[in-house]
């Protein structure tokens, strides 16, 4: 399978320009509305500070894809957003599953079989996932959710072009797209969230029945 998003080698491409001074704590570099989706592009210390001064801005979009440097502090940020409710973290690594379960005060849920292999309901309300574990997550009410996929773009290129058993790869990849399209909010975190990325997710999303536009909100910061 090709990779749609093909550039080559793959940089991080949210480093700061030279013309930004480290001493501005919040600036605004760019507003655009695109056919799919909208895109803000801020400086700010790190992605705390970016979401509390963009809040008016993403409060009431149901997609919110947060492009920001390794490090800047992304899965704290969304997280302290959802610090009760509902809530659920999918990733593509299992150690990055426990470190948000331990971050964000979730349940860690690895295996895609056994005795509590739904994860519907109560309780199963906080819950920290691999994106090999979804197969759980089939006739789950995602509207009732708030999601975070964190490192979106290696959970798209795991389903897409990863490691995953063929017979498995469809069922995966449409559950990831209803939860996207349907939850209550998503954000889609990566340093390596480029245009190009959102873009794809956004016409994904529109397919799988969403009506809302994503934001992608570029972080830009002094130390990164």
């Amino acid at each position: 399978m090709h990779d749609i998003r093909s550039t080559g080698v793959r940089q991080d491409v949210h480093q700061p320009t030279a013309d930004v001074s480290a001493r501005e704590h919040f600036r605004i570099l760019r507003e655009e509305s695109l056919e799919d989706l909208d895109v803000l592009e801020v400086f700010a210390d790190d992605a705390h500070a970016a979401l509390a001064a963009t809040r008016e801005r993403w409060r009431e979009r149901r997609c919110v894809m947060v492009a920001a440097p390794m490090g800047s502090g992304k899965t704290g940020a969304i997280g302290a957003q959802h610090a009760s409710g509902p809530f659920l973290a999918v990733s593509h690594r299992v150690a990055l599953v426990e470190n948000q379960a331990f971050r964000l005060h979730l349940e860690v849920r690895l295996a895609d079989s056994g005795p509590e292999a739904k994860l519907q309901g109560r309780e199963a309300a906080r819950l920290a996932i691999t994106v090999q574990g979804l197969g759980r997550c089939a006739g789950r009410d995602f509207a009732k959710d708030s999601v975070l996929v964190d490192e979106f773009a290696q959970v798209f290129d795991t389903l897409t072009l990863g490691n995953v058993h063929p017979a498995r790869r469809g069922l995966l990849l449409s559950l990831l797209l209803k939860m996207i399209a349907t939850a209550g909010r998503v954000w889609l975190a990566d340093a390596f969230l480029d245009e190009e990325l959102a873009k794809v997710t956004a016409r994904l999303r529109r397919a799988a029945g969403a009506l809302d536009r994503p934001l992608l909100l570029i972080v830009r910061t002094p130390l990164h």
